[in-house]
């Protein structure tokens, strides 16, 4: 396979390594967090991670679309994986840091022709919005529910 150019972001999340890990580990929050409204289907998930699949569906100008996702690697507290069938390269990387954990999201295309990568990438163009939106989902959602704690309580 070649891949085309990686785009990535990060964001600082306040809360721990573990927290966070487990709530981008469900694809549930992925999909919930993509700006783009997406509907998952087949979710078949593993108990180690590795070889979980589902199926999502969106459109893109009105165009349907369809990928089956199949979760390559998941290493507790430190990266994630994903493949879909139509390319695409979703990874996830959490790290401690002073105050919490740094949050990283990176999609690159990688298919077996390098002008189908460059095609494809420029199709999508500058995803780094996208990027940054789901971040800030990742984030808000991941400390609220820090913010609430365990019984809703506020803790």
């Amino acid at each position: 396979m070649v891949t085309a150019k990686t785009h990535e972001r990060s964001v600082h999340v306040d809360a721990p390594v573990e927290v966070v890990f487990a709530h981008v580990r469900d694809p549930l929050n992925f999909m919930a967090a993509d700006p783009q409204p997406v509907r998952i289907d087949k979710l078949a998930l593993t108990p180690e991670g590795v070889g979980s699949t589902w199926e999502s569906r969106w459109h893109v100008a009105g165009v349907p679309m369809h990928a089956v996702w199949t979760r390559e690697q998941c290493v507790p507290c430190e990266r994630i994986v994903d493949h879909t069938t139509t390319g695409m390269v979703w990874t996830y990387t959490t790290a401690p840091d002073a105050t919490g954990t740094t949050l990283s999201l990176s999609y690159a295309i990688s298919t077996r022709l390098a002008a189908a990568n460059w095609i494809l990438d420029h199709a999508f163009g500058d995803q780094s919005s996208q990027l940054d939106a789901m971040l800030a989902h990742f984030k808000a959602a991941i400390e609220t529910s820090v913010r609430s704690g365990p019984e809703g309580d506020g803790r």
